[in-house]
């Protein structure tokens, strides 16, 4: 073979490899998949602020003592060490990516250090690498569900409050329902469970296949926290105490005399704050 052949032969690998990159970055997410009824954190956490998540091992977190910086480090509290200069909150991750929101106006980054206008929702890689923006809106609770977001989006220029998802493999974003108050921190993968703000405070459910708004149980409940067929949650009419309700019977059961400001929900556990 001539030596302008092999050069020939070898630009033209170069460009098949470059073309392969391009396309393989262009459809990478698309080709990661959870599970339908996968969630990125617990109820507990989200309802709280999401300050934490933890995956395989490994805990996300806002560090208090760092500015609320983002760092990560083992579940056995070892290898502690910051990701990202950002003030993130409502923590969601699976196995490829972290997702949060930020909205702590002039903060560092992590570009060089320089102080910038920090809003929205973002992703980045469990290392802090490749941290893109989904959008730069308000926004209230977020919880990855399956392959979507669902989130409470304010819109400042038309003061418009929806409830919206955003899918992370096709990186499209829907309006899915014109509410202003549906909390997505409880749900199963099938359907949201959140506390009726309208007319009541009974307890609804959402299926997210068409959106439709079904009633689960009357009662002034807050924070609700899906189990498998139970439900726990904060009775407002009986000061606050942890309640759990049986949608196979329709039993309720109070489970504290205590009257809780927040609680989690957690390997057969409630933890709770009094």
């Amino acid at each position: 073979m001539s030596t302008k052949a092999k050069a020939i032969l070898i630009i033209g690998l170069v460009i098949l490899f470059l073309a392969g990159m391009m396309v393989f970055n262009a459809y990478k997410d698309y080709l990661h998949s959870n599970s339908d009824t996968y969630v990125g954190n617990t109820t507990g956490n989200i309802n709280n602020g999401g300050y934490m998540c933890e995956i395989d091992g490994t805990v996300f977190f806002a560090n208090p003592y760092y500015n609320g910086y983002l760092y990560a480090m083992k579940s056995n509290e070892e290898d502690i060490h910051m990701i990202s200069m950002v003030q993130a909150c409502m923590l969601n991750a699976d196995s490829k990516s972290l997702y949060y929101y930020v909205n702590s106006g002039s903060s560092p980054s992590s570009l060089g250090g320089f102080s910038i206008q920090t809003l929205g929702i973002f992703k980045t890689g469990h290392d802090g690498k490749g941290t893109k923006q989904i959008e730069k809106i308000i926004c209230g609770t977020m919880r990855l569900m399956g392959n979507d977001i669902y989130y409470q989006r304010y819109d400042n220029e038309t003061g418009r409050k929806t409830m919206a998802k955003y899918n992370i493999r096709s990186h499209k974003t829907d309006i899915v329902y014109e509410a202003t108050d549906i909390n997505p921190a409880a749900g199963d993968g099938g359907y949201i469970y959140y506390t009726g703000l309208e007319k009541d405070h009974y307890l609804y459910r959402m299926n997210v296949q068409n959106y439709a708004p079904e009633l689960v149980a009357e009662g002034n409940i807050w924070f609700p926290d899906k189990q498998g067929n139970l439900i726990y949650y904060m009775d407002a009419d009986d000061d606050h105490k942890i309640c759990v309700y049986d949608m196979s019977t329709g039993e309720k059961k109070t489970l504290t005399q205590d009257s809780a400001d927040n609680f989690l929900v957690v390997n057969g556990y409630i933890f709770y704050q009094r």
